[in-house]
């Protein structure tokens, strides 16, 4: 991560001096090289009444909040964390609030003892129920901190949130990107007011529609990244990802460098 931070200032500095692109500096960076058994180095704080693991730049006046998946703030992997580690190390200042508030879907659950309790689980932890609340006091506590701008990244539920959060805090999140996203209804794609990364699995359904939908309402043919891994199946990034399978650990190292890319053009750190 020391020597990524390092070749990320390198490339600034020559693309300050040259001229370049943000985007042509992505290109030339090496993918993300993710381990099996890694241990965070970020910290746990308590904001907006949640605990919130924090890492990357923490004078940064961009941020990037990570919204996990139903295994919630501390899943059987810190593959979630380790991404939050990652970006950091490009700049921005990475924070993941427990939007569960220390409740999520247990691992021994799955799959889901019965429908009923699956669906009160999702329901209780809704946009609607709780988390756009939720999020609205994350960005107003980080803007008292010197954030001015935030981007969103989520893993399947996070991926709903994600649509949500740039749909109706658009003023404040600049970007978005769902990872694997579940629960997703082709309706949301055109209440999306800013540009996003999708970045569904295998099993995954289709996207190309809704990708279309936001490049037709943000009118623009690029705000709309889309990527369907055809060879991992939903899941392939987040908590419980099997980390030491080669090509599932590979395609979660592509799908962080396309939205590394995707950054650099819409959201670079400052």
């Amino acid at each position: 991560m020391k020597f990524l931070t390092i070749l990320v200032l390198i490339y600034s500095s020559l693309a300050l001096f040259f001229g370049c692109s943000c985007g042509q500096i992505c290109t030339n960076l090496p993918l993300p090289d993710l381990e099996v058994d890694y241990v965070p180095k970020g910290i746990v704080v308590t904001e907006a009444g949640m605990d919130t693991y924090e890492t990357g730049n923490p004078n940064a006046t961009r941020a990037l909040i990570a919204v996990y998946d139903i295994y919630g703030f501390t899943p059987p992997t810190n593959n979630v964390y380790q991404i939050c580690d990652y970006l950091g190390d490009l700049g921005y200042r990475v924070i993941m609030p427990d939007f569960f508030h220390g409740e999520p879907w247990k691992r021994e659950h799955y799959p889901a003892p019965t429908d009923q309790e699956y669906y009160d689980f999702v329901k209780a932890t809704s946009w609607d129920e709780s988390v756009r609340e939720d999020l609205g006091l994350v960005l107003e506590a980080y803007k008292a901190k010197n954030v001015t701008e935030f981007g969103l990244f989520g893993y399947c539920f996070g991926g709903k949130i994600a649509a949500h959060a740039v749909a109706e805090y658009f003023q404040d999140i600049h970007v978005a990107a769902q990872f694997h996203p579940a629960g997703w209804n082709i309706s949301d794609a055109a209440l999306i007011r800013r540009p996003s990364i999708l970045l569904p699995g295998a099993n995954d359904p289709d996207m190309t529609e809704y990708c279309d939908i936001i490049n037709q309402t943000l009118l623009g043919p690029d705000s709309c990244v889309y990527h369907h891994f055809r060879d991992v199946n939903h899941g392939y990034s987040g908590g419980i990802a099997n980390w030491g399978n080669t090509t599932i650990r590979i395609r979660a190292q592509d799908a962080l460098q396309l939205f590394h890319e995707f950054l650099c053009k819409k959201f670079p750190a400052m």
